[in-house]
């Protein structure tokens, strides 16, 4: 017996000394080859991206693929598709890496920095195809675009992209100011420390004089109606605020699942309410506020702005006007339930009631925008990328179609922004640029038609 363990002992005493010097020249392996490595993971990664940036069509037919990691998928072919100049910078230093560290002594490097190269190429092809992009852009916002054409040249927008490296930023920000009233904050404690969670804003414009009358835009942010918070980078809404032409304020509201819908709704009507209020205060004009939104916050402005004063969505301020003049919808999710019949995806209109709602069917057509569809409703315009793999652009199509069915034609305009992602904003770039200056050139554009009646 003695014997048998002795022999045991001996032998896990050999096993375990092999299997960590298997393991200790594994893991020198590992290192001495991981510049090699990571270059091939790079190129292989960046060079897809940039093929799939460049073959939106080819994207869409592995759609189900591409929606196992949706929200990954989306800021990689964004960022490609919407800012090639930095991916090329990072091309560039992994190239340089890579031969300082003796990668491409490896013959097997080598068909990956061919195709380094090539990718390369498509960068610079992607930056002439958004050139092109925002020209398609320009002429579709012809009708309502207030200011010199030239402003659009794809020269003067890449300045501007830059622009923040040798130019100070003029915007000045009140961060996290609360938009709930003492009136509503008397239920009881827990609420109250939920509200003051919530309910904030930033507020930023290049000032705030008084008398100025600036055109309100509360932004409220996207995020499946679950995640997020105004603190998301939205380059769109930064080039309106830098415009010196409106006044911007960007809200924090409830979230589903814990708070399902409509509280996110309750939230805006409550910032509107708020923002009615105190415009004064910070230069902007109480008659004339623009909700925006992107995604899921599209789908709230969307909704916020065809129920003006309707009891459901007014908690505690029944008796406030809660009108708006327009909004201004970034690649908007208009059909949570799939009414138009849009989405393949199985059990999604049962995830948003589920999830969103909280179970309640009644809930998710109270909060469908389609509910509301009047031929009196506020003016619309919608920013939606035609490469969009998340929110189809046919959700903005489907709406002008149904628009034009009631006769609201005119109340619903729609810019298609070639080969754009789905979250194009959170990149600075000469086609978000050129979107935010449409954006401001609509609301000025709506204005003055509002004023000539």
């Amino acid at each position: 017996m003695i014997a048998l363990v002795k022999s045991l002992l001996v032998w896990a005493i050999w096993t375990g000394w092999h299997s960590t010097c298997y393991s200790i020249k594994l893991t020198i392996l590992l290192l001495t080859k991981l510049p090699l490595l990571s270059y091939i993971a790079w190129a292989t990664f960046s060079s897809l991206a940039v093929i799939a940036a460049l073959s939106p069509d080819l994207v869409s037919q592995y759609r189900p693929l591409v929606r196992k990691a949706a929200l990954f998928n989306c800021v990689a072919l964004s960022a490609v598709s919407e800012v090639p100049h930095l991916i090329i910078v990072l091309k560039l230093f992994f190239i340089g890496f890579s031969r300082i560290y003796g990668t491409y002594r490896a013959v097997i490097s080598w068909p990956f920095l061919l195709l380094d190269i090539i990718s390369l190429a498509g960068c610079l092809g992607i930056l002439y195809h958004q050139a092109e992009d925002v020209q398609t852009m320009v002429e579709q916002a012809a009708p309502f675009l207030e200011r010199d054409s030239t402003r659009f040249d794809a020269f003067n927008l890449l300045v501007e992209v830059f622009a923040p490296l040798w130019r100070e930023d003029e915007l000045v920000c009140f961060k996290d100011a609360g938009y709930f009233g003492a009136e509503q904050l008397r239920e009881n404690s827990v609420k109250r420390l939920v509200l003051e969670d919530t309910g904030t804003m930033d507020i930023y414009s290049t000032g705030f004089p008084p008398g100025s009358n600036k055109p309100i835009v509360i932004n409220i942010h996207g995020g499946s109606w679950s995640r997020g918070s105004n603190k998301v980078p939205n380059a769109v809404l930064t080039t309106m605020a830098r415009s010196g032409e409106v006044l911007v304020m960007s809200i924090n509201f409830r979230l589903a699942p814990k708070f399902p819908l409509p509280a996110a709704i309750i939230d805006i009507k409550r910032a509107i309410i708020w923002a009615k209020k105190a415009a004064k205060n910070f230069g902007g004009d109480p008659n004339n506020i623009i909700l925006m939104g992107d995604s899921s916050g599209g789908h709230c402005a969307l909704l916020s702005a065809l129920t003006a004063n309707i009891e459901a969505f007014q908690e505690q301020t029944p008796d406030a006007d809660t009108s708006v003049q327009g909004a201004v919808l970034l690649c908007p999710a208009l059909d949570p339930t799939n009414k138009f019949n849009i989405s393949h995806r199985s059990g999604e209109d049962s995830w948003f009631v589920r999830a969103c709602c909280g179970g309640d069917e009644a809930a998710a057509k109270l909060v469908h925008p389609l509910e509301y569809a009047s031929k009196d409703m506020p003016p619309l315009l919608s920013l939606h990328g035609t490469a969009d793999t998340l929110v189809d652009i046919k959700n903005s199509r489907c709406w002008q179609a149904r628009c034009a069915e009631i006769g609201a034609k005119d109340k619903f305009d729609l810019v298609e922004m070639p080969r754009a992602h789905h979250v194009y904003f959170i990149f600075r770039s000469i086609r978000t640029i050129a979107a935010g200056l449409i954006a401001v050139d609509w609301i000025q554009h709506r204005s003055k038609l509002t004023k000539d009646r």
